[in-house]
């Protein structure tokens, strides 16, 4: 729909990103509403894994201003790796997840993810991903415009496309989970679930065929409830798919710590035993806990064993986990925590995502959501323990 420019604010000396609509769109009325839907639907979603709106030029030509993001696409670096980590993979689906509980609970579905939309934020640290182009997104539950969705109109990119969109059906958030899955397969095993020379080939095959397995793409050490999840999310039919994107977001995160592939099936609560212990060379986790519940703390510590983690009241291990008391000193001694080669998981309010965001900004590794789901909670202290690991 357009072309992206690097530019400077050049009142505020600030980069950003200008959108501006393809010369030979900018005459049809259709396409002009739809870019400027794309800005209100970005300035509704405030989230730090989604791209900022700072504003929209009406034109001509119509421009959109954006933050800029300084990194790579997922698709850029998949050709350059040929394949990800599961770990790496873990990260990014649980970031685009966040994203996408958020837009989906605003109404709006997205209806073109795919690795060239998903960005590697270089800013940030840790592996931190953007999810950008909102362009063809539906916004659910408001008046129908016939200029902006066309009835019969199939819009998004084929590889990624679930079936009920391949077939010009309406669509909703589970068809996100299916494309983020298609996403996911390929991350993982370095090509899409269906790929053909023939768009038209590759629709039918979203209509029609079942997708291959990861073993049969030669990736066989991803865990079966992992598997399973992404499975699930590529069901044919939205019926068969999780309700909702949390749930999906939640099956991935307790795939994480079941069972590999051939082994009896374990429960994903509490985490399976030995989990860390074998792959992390010293699984130890500090403690802050100014101001944390105390059912909190305790199903921390049971998690955190249950997986073979040692733990350490106060901040000088390598990873930290740390419960802050709310006010204005937080940000603060958030900052007395974070120091080079110290990774700081701090924990807070489900629904603030202004701390959120603000954790992120000052260099808090991830967020961790109360009430505490002693699954996920676990999943996330193991990928920092063994992202640190690997950074040193």
């Amino acid at each position: 729909m357009g072309v992206v420019y690097e530019a400077t604010h050049a009142a505020l000396g600030r980069r950003v990103a200008l959108k501006v609509l393809h010369p030979q769109l900018a005459a049809d009325p259709e396409a002009v509403a739809r870019f400027g839907r794309e800005a209100k639907l970005l300035a509704k979603l405030d989230h730090p894994h989604a791209v900022r709106v700072y504003d929209f030029l009406a034109g001509p030509p119509p421009t959109l201003v954006m933050e800029f993001i300084d990194g790579e696409s997922a698709d850029a670096r998949l050709a350059r790796e040929q394949r990800f980590p599961l770990e790496l993979v873990a990260t990014l689906a649980d970031q685009v997840l966040a994203v996408l509980e958020v837009a989906h609970g605003l109404g709006i579905v997205h209806r073109d993810l795919k690795p060239a939309n998903v960005m590697f934020d270089a800013s940030r640290p840790g592996p931190f991903v953007r999810v950008v182009d909102f362009g063809i997104a539906l916004l659910r539950g408001g008046p129908s415009d016939p200029r902006l969705t066309k009835e019969g109109t199939v819009s998004g990119t084929p590889a990624y496309m679930s079936p009920e969109q391949a077939s010009a059906e309406p669509v909703d958030d589970r068809s996100d989970q299916y494309a983020l899955a298609c996403v996911l397969f390929e991350l993982l095993t370095g090509r899409p679930p269906f790929q053909s020379s023939s768009p038209a080939q590759v629709l039918s095959a979203h209509l029609f065929r079942e997708p291959p397995t990861l073993e049969e793409c030669g990736v066989a050490s991803v865990p079966d409830g992992f598997a399973r999840a992404l499975r699930k999310a590529l069901e044919k039919s939205p019926a068969m798919r999780f309700a909702t994107t949390a749930d999906f977001r939640a099956a991935l995160a307790a795939g994480l710590v079941a069972s590999p592939r051939g082994e009896p099936e374990r429960q994903a609560l509490p985490p399976a035993p030995g989990f860390v212990a074998a792959e992390v060379d010293d699984p130890m986790v500090g403690l802050v806990l100014d101001g944390a519940p105390s059912e909190a703390r305790e199903q921390a510590l049971t998690a955190l064993a249950a997986v073979g983690v040692a733990t350490v009241l106060g901040g000088d291990a390598p990873v930290v986990v740390a419960w802050l008391a709310p006010g204005d000193g937080l940000l603060a001694r958030l900052d007395a925590l974070v120091t080079p080669g110290r990774r700081v998981l701090l924990c807070g309010p489900e629904d603030d995502l202004a701390l959120m965001t603000r954790a992120i900004e000052h260099g808090a590794h991830d967020y961790v959501a109360l009430p505490l789901e002693p699954a996920d909670f676990a999943s996330r202290v193991v990928r920092a323990l063994r992202g640190r690991r690997k950074s040193t």
